[in-house]
């Protein structure tokens, strides 16, 4: 939430034009549920026997006991339906038995998984229901993150499980509002259209969402700031006298060389290494602890999104299918932007994948590398079959007709998504934003600074400025 943000990245907003207060009234918070839509939980064929969409029950991850008689139509064990009822039935702190500091070790060094088959007693079939959960935030299942995580996000069995001196709640003082219609591009765009003014019209944080930036605006010879388009960089070094840095780029296919007094490599951690090779081997080395989440988010447009309507649901969890989560886009309406006015009309649809490999032990690092490597050998066919099997699992019976009903599908295969925040689960205990390998990764080298949101440890657009700012700090330092 920007609230939390630093001055440094609320004074960028600000300078931009982004005013967040305007979001409560471009958000429709109730506009989902004044269609009486609410979220559901999707038991695919392929796992469950048959397509099944229920309402969810854990959607709030609440613990009231509301929504238990839907556990009973789940399509798992009677053993399994048992138990999910008696976790979700306000089941006390399972771990009274324990004082406070052997209570927090444990959570923090036991994933929550093991936490519901262990001392919840759930089947596997009742653990897997809720593995993925939360797979689109961490970038793993429930198998990889510790129970500690859980419990702060209000996962069910762990609510009541409390420390002296502790705040309630998750901490979210903030409703989840503050979205353009196309996601954090709209800052990439309003920093643009700020340095270079007459690449795109208007003036506004609400222009700027259909705006239409001129793309031969920015590279001109006479503009104060220029804007190269694909150009690689392979290779940034120190100059031998001290003063410059030399930059060899690719451009279709002849390399350039250029000299600059200053450079930021505002890049993926572990490709660093690689475009700067003078850099001392402990450095290199720190710098490549960093493991990108691979994230997939996939955008279906749908001529019509009646079926959702009928159905009850605008957001769909599916446990063990491939796309873990499908949801009707933001309810957000800005400058020329509207969103979609009623069911009869086109609506996008957000669909998001994470390649993990769950229930082998492994670490969050090493499940973020064999997912990589997933998404390099997917084809964008695979990508799509699977999401048109999907969708008319979730909402054939309500008339959807994926042949007929989707005018459009953009995969964003995002192999180096998030950048990797530490897991108490496997990292050394004290590890975080302020402290880590990363803090040793961004020093500088010379006239050569890094600044991305792997140098900050933290996946948030906040990180992305406040490096930002770190790294022309630095330079600006830099005696001739």
């Amino acid at each position: 939430p920007p609230s939390r943000y630093s001055p440094v990245a609320k004074g960028l907003l600000t300078t931009l034009g982004i005013e967040v207060e305007r979001f409560y009234r471009y958000f429709d918070r109730d506009y989902f549920s004044r269609l009486g839509l609410r979220g559901g939980v999707h038991f695919d064929a392929a796992h469950y026997g048959e397509d099944r969409v229920l309402a969810n029950p854990f959607r709030s991850w609440g613990e009231n006991g509301s929504g238990l008689d839907l556990i009973d139509r789940f399509p798992i064990s009677g053993p399994g339906r048992a138990a999910l009822r008696a976790l979700l039935a306000d089941p006390g702190d399972p771990l009274a038995r324990l004082d406070e500091a052997a209570k927090l070790h444990y959570l923090r060094h036991t994933n929550y998984e093991a936490v519901l088959t262990r001392d919840f007693g759930l089947p596997a079939d009742a653990a897997l229901v809720l593995r993925n959960s939360m797979v689109g935030f961490w970038g793993v299942g429930w198998d990889a993150v510790s129970a500690n995580q859980a419990r702060t996000y209000g996962m069910p069995g762990l609510r009541r499980v409390r420390f002296k001196d502790e705040p309630t709640g998750t901490g979210r003082d903030e409703p989840y509002i503050f979205h353009f219609p196309d996601g954090n591009a709209a800052i990439a765009r309003l920093l643009v259209r700020r340095l270079i003014p007459d690449a795109a019209p208007g003036s506004t944080m609400e222009d700027m969402v259909t705006a239409r930036l001129d793309y031969r605006r920015l590279d001109e010879s006479a503009s104060p700031v220029r804007i190269r388009l694909s150009c690689t960089a392979v290779e940034v070094r120190n100059a031998a006298d001290g003063r410059s840095v030399e930059i060899v780029y690719v451009q279709g296919d002849r390399a350039y060389r250029v000299r600059t007094r200053h450079a930021v490599l505002a890049c993926y951690n572990r490709m660093v290494p690689y475009l700067c090779p003078d850099l001392p081997a402990p450095q290199r080395e720190a710098l490549t602890y960093a493991e990108k989440v691979p994230l997939v988010y996939t955008n279906v447009a749908l001529r019509t999104w009646r079926a959702f309507a009928d159905s009850g649901f605008y957001r769909v969890y599916s446990p063990q299918d491939f796309f873990s989560e499908t949801t009707i886009d933001f309810p957000v309406s800005l400058g020329g932007y509207r969103f979609s006015p009623d069911p009869s009309r086109p609506v996008i649809v957000h669909m998001v994948h994470v390649p993990t490999e769950p229930g082998q032990g492994l670490s969050e690092r090493e499940q973020h590398r064999i997912g990589r490597m997933r998404l390099f050998t997917t084809s964008f066919d695979d990508f799509e079959r699977a999401l048109r099997r999907q969708l008319q699992g979730i909402l054939g019976r309500h008339g959807f007709d994926h042949e007929r009903d989707i005018a459009g599908i953009t995969v964003n295969r995002w192999p180096h998504g998030y950048a990797y925040e530490y897991n108490e689960l496997w990292d050394p205990e004290g590890w975080s934003p302020e402290t880590g390998p990363h803090v040793a990764g961004r020093a500088p080298l010379g006239r050569i600074s890094i600044a991305n949101s792997d140098s900050e440890a933290h996946a948030y657009a906040d990180a992305a400025i406040d490096s930002a700012h770190r790294a022309v700090h630095e330079q600006l330092a830099v005696k001739d």
